[in-house]
């Protein structure tokens, strides 16, 4: 509803969280790639990129973790 993105990434990163700690995988996979998409610069992306990687190993889809891993290591490599 607002304009402004300014919190947007730290509301998704919050929402990812919550949805994680609840081993709600499906919600924090996709609160955690809207940063990654959307907000690629944000200094909550290398993290948001790791939790996704967790979220997808905790849910049992190796592959696509393994596929974030590799992400977050070619992407961040800091």
């Amino acid at each position: 509803d607002y304009p402004s993105p300014k919190y947007a990434p730290r509301i998704s990163y919050l929402l990812g969280q919550f949805a994680q700690e609840l081993e709600n995988w499906d919600e924090a996979i996709e609160s955690y790639e809207l940063i990654i998409r959307q907000y690629p610069d944000s200094q909550l992306a290398p993290d948001a990129q790791f939790k996704l990687a967790q979220c997808y190993e905790e849910a049992g889809d190796f592959d696509n973790a393994l596929e974030a891993y590799v992400t977050l290591a070619a992407t961040y490599p800091k």
